[in-house]
């Protein structure tokens, strides 16, 4: 069996820091049943090991699958179902109200798109958020009269 050895279901390659490669002839494929899986790699960030092109695995520090495309880096792969409904709030400025309360605001500004009278907003510079609650601060109160529509339930931002 060469540097393989094989106990029950289990294959041991024998050779120690050597690569395991299966292979085809010509441009067969590795193919499962239908009632099964593949069980990818996992370990912490600590664990990883050296990054090469096609690489995936499971990061039980982060809780997230992870590839290397380049052969140097890592990078987590967005699994979760994160967008929702996509809500809008209408209020009416009255001259000096600067601060809105909405149910759906979310704690990132850039999660927001906030327009008054027609012309969009931009992030931070026009309108903030407290980061934990429904309330959002515009920059400058709207003018009395003024529409103020709030949308939101785009993604969180990932970091």
């Amino acid at each position: 069996t060469g540097n393989f050895s094989f106990s029950g279901s289990t294959i041991n390659q024998d050779t120690t820091n050597a690569d395991f490669v299966m292979d085809t002839s010509g441009t067969g494929n590795f193919v499962f049943n239908s009632e099964s899986a593949v069980v990818v790699p996992t370990g912490t960030t600590a664990q990883r090991p050296n990054a090469v092109t096609g690489l995936i695995r499971f990061n039980t520090t982060t809780g997230k699958y992870e590839v290397s495309e380049d052969g140097s880096t890592f990078t987590a792969l967005r699994t979760e179902h994160t967008s929702q409904e996509v809500r809008k709030d209408i209020f009416t400025g009255d001259g000096s109200t600067r601060t809105f309360n909405s149910l759906n605001v979310a704690t990132d500004p850039k999660n927001l798109i906030v327009y008054i009278d027609g012309v969009m907003q931009e992030p931070t510079e026009n309108y903030t958020t407290d980061g934990s609650t429904s309330t959002i601060t515009i920059s400058e109160a709207p003018h009395s009269g003024a529409r103020v529509v709030i949308m939101s339930g785009f993604a969180e931002a990932q970091i």
